[in-house]
């Protein structure tokens, strides 16, 4: 299987926007890929393909502690991810509208993934599950936007 992962090195930021490129990575001889997301970021949705070219999806990281009375704090960062859906590498074309002048342009560059520290939009959910190794039950907390989740533990499991 081919790796690909979005880079640490920044291609573009503007305001509280900031954007990465992800490998590229020839798919010689390989049966399909994966994507290393960036660290802390998880991502639980379906990608979303578009125009049978490119795979969509979004990636979230909480700066809430495992033990925080709420874990669905809107001081995390969420990440647009989109890459090639044959390679799951950068895309040959611009796909993000990188110095904010509201068209693609020439001034933008190539970019897999932004990264914004607004916040994010989470509804909270609390939901009994059952351990897939241990077979216990606990309580767990869902916390999602309409498109993505973050699934942690709570402070209290039974």
């Amino acid at each position: 299987m081919l790796k690909q992962e979005v880079q640490t090195k920044v291609v573009a930021a503007n305001g509280n926007r900031t954007f990465y490129e992800a490998t590229r990575n020839p798919i010689e001889n390989q049966k399909g890929w994966q994507l290393a997301l960036p660290k802390g970021f998880i991502s639980i949705d379906d990608a979303y393909v578009r125009r049978n070219k490119v795979a969509q999806f979004f990636a979230f990281s909480n700066k809430a502690s495992e033990n925080s009375a709420n874990v669905c704090t809107s001081s995390g960062q969420s990440a647009l991810i989109e890459v090639s859906l044959f390679t799951g590498g950068l895309y040959s074309d611009k796909l993000f509208d990188t110095n904010n002048d509201k068209r693609f342009s020439e001034g933008d560059v190539q970019a897999s993934a932004m990264i914004t520290s607004e916040g994010l939009s989470l509804k909270r959910v609390n939901v009994k599950m059952q351990d897939a190794q241990s077979g216990k039950l606990g309580n767990k907390v869902l916390c999602g936007s309409a498109t993505a989740a973050i699934l942690r533990k709570s402070t209290s499991t039974r």
